[in-house]
């Protein structure tokens, strides 16, 4: 069997490019901008003078492009079916007989007839270097869907930049801007509001005179309060005085 390449040289099986960190700054940039749609989830907002303008819309609009291409299954599956030859050949069999083994592929082949070679590729090398996503047993050659599976890994951040991407390109833009009726309108109710605050009961800072008078009209509340409990007290002792006197008199 032939060896399995980490990457081939050829445009068809080539993983897409990573995005620059400027592009990746600009998805940013433009992604803190979005709002959530009441009434579409599937479709952000953003204000018709936030949104991506000239140049960068259209970067935005070639990366995508470029990456939608790069899912594109190739037309030729000589590649895939070599990688998969390739793949299977490197793990134990059991004694598969070798008309057993070319129906194998076949199978393997066909149920990876959407995925790009590149992917495919990737996949394989995982599986080569132990460090596949999926859970898989070593000493069996791996399966079609654990192929599948790992395929699927390997397209997996791609599939999360194209995400990124079209939620910027196809947010829904609407037009934010004040306008003057609407401005107006604002300060109207504003002036509503302010009047009625000024007519419902507020606290008001108080003058020297004013808290002089409710401390007097305090103290002497005070007074009076200690004069009627006190007041007994003091009658009881002298009733009880003046009747020791009595008893001493007599």
């Amino acid at each position: 069997m032939g060896e399995v390449q980490t990457r081939n040289q050829t445009g068809l099986a080539s993983s897409p490019e990573p995005a620059t960190r400027a592009f990746l700054d600009l998805v940013s940039k433009h992604s803190n901008r979005l709002e959530e749609n009441p009434d579409n989830f599937r479709h952000k907002l953003v204000s018709a003078a936030l949104a991506p303008h000239g140049a960068e819309r259209a970067a935005l609009i070639e990366r995508r492009l470029y990456l939608t291409e790069s899912f594109k299954p190739d037309e030729d599956r000589g590649r895939v079916r070599a990688i998969v030859i390739a793949l299977m050949g490197a793990f134990p069999t059991y004694g598969t007989d070798k008309e057993a083994a070319s129906a194998i592929v076949s199978l393997t082949c066909r149920a990876l007839d959407d995925i790009p070679t590149w992917a495919v590729q990737e996949a394989a090398t995982r599986f080569l270097k132990g460090t596949n996503r999926v859970s898989w047993d070593p000493r069996n050659a791996p399966t079609a869907p654990l192929i599948r599976g790992e395929c699927r890994h390997a397209m997996l951040p791609i599939e999360e930049e194209l995400f990124r991407i079209g939620q910027i390109l196809d947010a829904e833009v609407v037009d934010i801007e004040t306008t003057e009726a609407e401005r107006a309108q604002a300060l109207a109710r504003w002036a509503e509001v302010r009047s009625g605050i000024k007519g419902a009961n507020v606290i008001t800072e108080r003058t020297d005179e004013e808290i002089s008078a409710e401390r007097a009209a305090m103290r002497r509340a005070n007074e009076r309060f200690e004069g009627r409990e006190y007041r007994p007290m003091a009658a009881a002792s002298t009733a009880k005085a003046q009747s020791l006197d009595t008893e001493d008199a007599a």
